[in-house]
Formats: C-alpha cells, structure tokens, sequence
C-alpha cells in the first residue's frame, strides 16, 4: 500500500513539474520602468521606444512596464530611492537631484558652460563622461546607464516677458532642489523656491510662484501655457537627464540577452537625443501659432555676467580641472 501511494505521489510530482516547468523557463524577464514626463515629452517617447526595441530583440524574454507621468512619485528624489532600493529596475531622472549623491554632477547645471547639446555629448560621451559615471556608480550604488537630454531650459512666466536681468528681480521662480540652480536664480536677483515638478502648474494657476523654467518640450508636454504665457529663451541651462539601473536588476539579466539589453540602450539613448534636437523648432513653431508670446532673446551677455561668479563659487565642489576640461572638450 505505501509503495502503491509513492507512486501515485511521483505521477503527481511529474506531471506538475512537466506543466510548471515550461511555462517558468519561458517567463519574461520583468523590467520596471519609472519617469515622471508625461506623453509628448520626448523623454516618455524614449521610453516606449527601448520597450519596443527590448521586447522585439529578445524575442519577447524582456517585459517592460512603464510607469510614466510620476505614477511612482513626482518628486524625481523618490525615484532615486525606488531604483537604489530595488522596487523599480530602470528610471530616467534630471542630473540635479543626483548632485545630492555625487557633487561632481553640478558641471551638468553650470549655467551657460555648455555652448549646445552637441559639445555636451562630445564631453558625456569621452573619456571624462565615462570616469564621471563610473565614480557615481562607486559612490551612489546604482549604475549609470545612458545620458539622455533634457532641452535646454528658458523661462516662462504667467505676466510678464524677461528681457534683462533686472525683470528677475522679486520674482519667485520654481527651481529643482539643487544648490546651483538656487544659486543661478539667487544671482539674478529672482527668489528661488524647490518644488516638485508636479505641483508646478497648480502653483503657477494660483499664483504660489511667478514663473518657473524648462525646454520647449516639458513647457508643452505640461500645458504650462495655460497658465503661463510668456516664454522668454534665456538658454541658461544645457540640461541633461540621467538613466539609471538598479545594480542587482542588471545582475539578473542571462548572459546572453546582456548584448541584447545593452544595445536596446544605446538605439532608445541615440533616438532621444536626436528627438530633442528636432522638437525645439517644431515647439517655437507651434507655440507662436498658438498664441504663446515667445522672446527670443539675441544677447545673452548679461545673463552670463550676472551667474558666471557661480563657476568659482562650485569650483571647489565640482573640481576646477573637470570644469576647465569641459570648456576644453571640442
């Protein structure tokens, strides 16, 4: 009777090992994405296209899910922590709120260092870029995994245009939590107030703040035109968005879809920044058309006077020869 009842149980046991087993082995690998841009960003774009790229390669073994718009937080710092402790695999956050982890990255908000996005992918893309993301990656325990853009930024305002430095002056200005760009608006005479980027187009609404910056793509992509219409091109910042990986995520790719992984990186990386560079123009067309009242400020000169002590001022944070390799890089 008991030898009768183990094979009775080895049936069992083989037969669900036979219809469990298949269908474990072919589970995709689940990749969870977190950003807070939402559609018509080029940022949100990026993403949907690395999830087609990823699942296409790899014949279907990834799963990416996608959780933009900050679903999982609208304050990028909360995204940070979600990737550093592993509740979500890949995020895209601005440089800013990483400066907190590794100051070195405050080069990337320097205002007026970067001449155009082009000499800012000369020096990410180099030697010096890549010793920066294998430092950060040392310090911050997450891994660097593409520098994407992120426009270069202007000022928007629901009263009044800015054509001096002088029209700053009074003027609260929502700013991300980072001491440069504290600094940056401090010089100009404006008062700088950190704010998470979800609270910003209620807070132009009610008049909590008076103005606040971005590219042409986040201004729209928000709809920070209903509240907000004057758009004054003061191309004080370059910026530069960061993809970041959770290092025990990476780990758990085989080793033979790590290529595939890797390569759907870099394709959905070149495609974000060659989509920024054409939606700039494409935005000012529209944002004329629409009624925006767009300044399109010739001499920025001095704008740049008035902020350029903060290079010496963060020098010592930042690494003079880092900054002096940056104006170096052609």
């Amino acid at each position: 009777m008991r030898s009768r009842m183990l094979m009775v149980f080895g049936a069992l046991l083989a037969f669900v090992v036979w219809t469990v087993s298949p269908v474990s082995a072919g589970a995709p690998i689940s990749v969870k994405v977190g950003h807070v841009n939402p559609p018509g960003d080029p940022s949100y774009d990026a993403w949907e296209v690395f999830k087609k790229l990823l699942e296409e390669k790899s014949g279907g073994r990834f799963k990416v899910d996608l959780y933009p718009a900050g679903q999982l937080g609208s304050d990028e710092r909360e995204l940070i922590e979600q990737v550093k402790m592993g509740s979500v695999d890949l995020v895209s956050v601005n440089s800013a709120p990483l400066s907190l982890y590794y100051p070195k990255f405050d080069i990337f908000v320097l205002p007026y260092l970067w001449k155009d996005e082009p000499h800012l992918w000369r020096f990410c893309d180099g030697l010096v870029g890549q010793q920066l993301a294998s430092e950060f990656e040392k310090v911050a325990n997450l891994k660097l995994l593409a520098y994407w853009a992120n426009g270069i930024r202007h000022m928007f305002l629901p009263k009044k245009a800015i054509n001096t430095p002088d029209d700053f002056k009074g003027v609260r200005v929502r700013v991300m939590n980072n001491e440069v760009y504290i600094g940056l608006f401090n010089a100009l005479g404006a008062m700088p107030t950190p704010m998470a980027y979800g609270e910003v187009y209620t807070a132009l609404s009610t008049g909590v703040i008076d103005a606040a910056e971005n590219d042409t793509s986040g201004y729209l992509a928000m709809k920070f035109y209903e509240p907000a219409k004057y758009f004054s091109m003061t191309s004080h910042v370059v910026a530069i968005k960061i993809v970041l990986a959770n290092p025990g995520f990476l780990q758990k790719i085989p080793a033979d879809l790590r290529p595939v992984f890797d390569q759907a990186v870099k394709e959905s990386r070149d495609w974000q920044r060659n989509r920024y560079a054409e939606k700039q123009k494409i935005d000012i067309d529209w944002m004329k058309a629409n009624k925006v009242q767009v300044n399109e400020l010739k001499d920025l000169s001095a704008f740049q006077a008035k902020v350029k002590p903060l290079w010496d001022k963060y020098a010592p944070k930042i690494g003079q020869e880092l900054i002096n390799q940056a104006l170096a890089t052609k």
